[in-house]
């Protein structure tokens, strides 16, 4: 079997059953579904248990509502595919697509393949991407690791692990499974799978339908959004010990992604939040220093990284900090 589809499903309802469709009604079935039910309280189980009863590659796990991380590593325990991909309920798989990439892998049989998106409010038809450009076949198909990682470096792909097709052995042998209760768990999961690749292969045609609407998790954010980002990069700077330095260079572009995520909202919090992060940024400062220093050279073209952004409101606070010592 060539896939193993993953997807964690909480209160879908609305959408499960047109991302399944999308999957199965494509001219190509060498694959299983695995749907993870977190504890809906809507009738998504209902709905993913009549389309298992349909489809004989389509399995249902149930599990009290612990959230995505713990989901997917439940379906990741029980795939049975040479390849991993995990889906969201809301996304759509494009006409044909996976046929294309089944292609792709039997010929190269990467580790790691990377597929491109096009991104859509599904409340309002707005197309937002119509198909990301963030790199090229030519920075990675057919090129040495050191390679591959300059280029990811350079364009620091999304956090979505949606965008990946990734081998299950892979997977298993180095334990890259996702953190779990954290609200940036793919963006402590992608560089650490891109680190652990060897041979990668990219898909130039768009095959994955990302889909915004007004329940969207991504679309709303507590103070706990900031303090799991503030983790993440303790992870993430732990984590690039021991690597080499163009990896530690990936690593380190998600480490201030995260950081930048949390620094342009800085301004928004209260007096107590404001608190927590100056602390955080006093007992880490020197390894904030080491990413920003590390990503330095990269000219980066993703809006979303703005390392300049971050250093400002860091010079913010050091001039505070010296004010009060």
């Amino acid at each position: 079997m060539l896939f193993s589809i993953i997807i964690p499903a909480y209160n879908a309802s609305k959408h499960i059953e047109n991302a399944i469709n999308s999957v199965v009604k494509q001219p190509f079935f060498d694959y299983e579904i695995i749907i993870v039910n977190d504890g809906s309280k809507d009738n998504t189980l209902e709905i993913v248990n009549k389309l298992a009863s349909k489809y004989m590659n389509i399995r249902v796990i149930a599990q009290s509502n612990s959230g995505a991380s713990i989901a997917r590593n439940n379906g990741i325990r029980h795939a049975k595919g040479d390849y991993i991909f995990f889906m969201d309920a809301d996304d759509v798989i494009v006409e044909n697509s996976l046929e294309k990439i089944s292609n792709i892998l039997n010929e190269n049989k990467p580790d790691i393949l990377i597929g491109l998106y096009k991104m859509i409010n599904i409340d309002t038809n707005a197309v937002l991407i119509e198909k990301d450009n963030s790199i090229s076949i030519d920075e990675i198909n057919n090129r040495s690791k050191d390679d591959v990682m300059k280029a990811l470096s350079r364009r620091r792909l999304s956090s979505c692990p949606w965008r990946y097709f990734i081998k299950r052995k892979l997977i298993l042998d180095n334990n890259l499974y996702f953190i779990e209760n954290s609200l940036v768990e793919d963006a402590i999961w992608v560089p650490m799978l891109l680190t652990k690749g060897n041979t990668f292969c990219l898909n130039e045609e768009v095959f994955y339908q990302y889909q915004i609407h007004g329940n969207s998790v991504s679309t709303t954010k507590t103070f706990k959004f900031y303090e799991d980002a503030l983790d993440g990069c303790l992870i993430l700077n732990d984590y690039r010990k021991g690597l080499s330095i163009l990896e530690k260079r990936l690593v380190d572009t998600y480490y201030m992604m995260l950081l930048v995520g949390v620094m342009q909202d800085y301004d928004s919090f209260n007096d107590e939040n404001r608190n927590y992060v100056d602390k955080w940024l006093n007992d880490n400062l020197n390894d904030v220093i080491k990413a920003s220093n590390s990503i330095k050279p990269l000219k980066f073209i993703n809006k979303f990284i703005e390392p300049k952004k971050t250093l400002l409101y860091l010079g913010r606070y050091l001039k505070r900090k010296n004010r009060l010592d």
